[in-house]
């Protein structure tokens, strides 16, 4: 039985990441299986989730680098290498009753870290580091915990905060006398897989995509408030043949949409129905003022025109929230 455990995982742990992590070895220790416990480092892979995901798109910031705890050390640890450790245990090439981490001989800063990752995106060394205060990264990371309800999967949470407050360190020295397995520095684990327009893209677009996000419900619950705010407005600039009743309820209708797109998009089940819904509208308001208002086309402010941008970066943002 292969355990994948964390390094430092201890029952009088203050983080409850690190104590169920204990119980859970524990267990495996008592059951009266053959077993063998792996504690990795922060693994690397080329997909990213979790906290790579979030270093990946901290390090995607034009010009600055943003960074929480940059003096922290951590060791890092290449995902082929977790998978390989693992399969050994479980080919019985490592002894039943091991207990080891996981992880490179050298530690790394945050600062460090964020660093090789930009070079390894391609991205240009930043001119300045701005350190984010702690009571600043608290207000986010509980930010990120209001949106775990709505079904939003993030990486930067109050725990993984926490656990960032401390170092991420092992021993590796133990993994020496039960394998002789080399496990690669963070430097050879990205030199293994070099970072394509590809990563730099989906590493930018998600550190962009908390904005599209405030944008497009931004404007669609503007759009609906206002509506209902000035009604009699609204209704003004539709054609005068138009029945009166028809005419409030055309608009009351319109604004509720609006409203409802603009709260719907952070229900994370139904963002991307609601993205793909702000598109279908705008097309209906767009097809539908040709025919009932096209003076409007030819309006000084433009709001058609700039309709059309609207209803691209709904689309946009739809297909970026294509889940596999």
């Amino acid at each position: 039985f292969v355990q994948i455990s964390a390094p430092d995982a201890q029952a009088s742990s203050k983080h409850v990441f690190y104590s169920t992590k204990a119980a859970g070895d524990s267990h495996v220790k008592r059951s009266g299986l053959d077993w063998m416990i792996m504690r990795p480092g922060l693994v690397i892979g080329r997909a990213a989730y979790g906290g790579t995901h979030l270093l990946r798109a901290m390090a995607s910031f034009p010009s600055v680098q943003p960074v929480i705890f940059s003096k922290k050390r951590v060791q890092t640890v290449a995902l082929t290498d977790v998978a390989l450790v693992a399969c050994d245990g479980a080919e019985g090439k490592i002894s039943s009753g091991s207990d080891f981490d996981v992880l490179e001989d050298d530690s790394h800063s945050f600062g460090e870290i964020l660093a090789l990752y930009r070079k390894w995106l391609g991205i240009a060394p930043a001119r300045f580091e701005i350190n984010i205060p702690l009571w600043m990264a608290r207000i986010g990371a509980k930010a990120a915990d209001g949106l775990a309800w709505l079904g939003w999967r993030l990486p930067f949470r109050t725990t993984s905060l926490r656990v960032m407050e401390d170092n991420v360190l092992g021993d590796s020295a133990k993994f020496k006398t039960v394998s002789t397995r080399k496990l690669r520095t963070f430097a050879e684990t990205l030199a293994a897989m070099p970072a394509s327009n590809v990563e730099r893209f989906h590493a930018r677009i998600s550190l962009f995509l908390p904005l599209l996000l405030i944008t497009l419900s931004g404007f669609w619950l503007a759009s609906g408030i206002i509506g209902l705010l000035h009604v009699k407005q609204a209704i003004a600039v539709l054609p005068e043949t138009m029945d009166a009743h028809m005419a409030r309820a055309f608009v009351l209708t319109g604004s509720g949409v609006d409203i409802g797109l603009g709260l719907l998009i952070w229900l994370r089940k139904w963002t991307r129905a609601a993205c793909l819904g702000m598109g279908f509208v705008t097309a209906i308001y767009l097809v539908s003022a040709t025919f009932i208002t096209p003076h409007l086309w030819a309006d000084p402010m433009g709001p058609l025109v700039k309709s059309i941008p609207a209803m691209a970066l709904a689309l946009f943002t739809s297909f970026f929230l294509e889940e596999r």
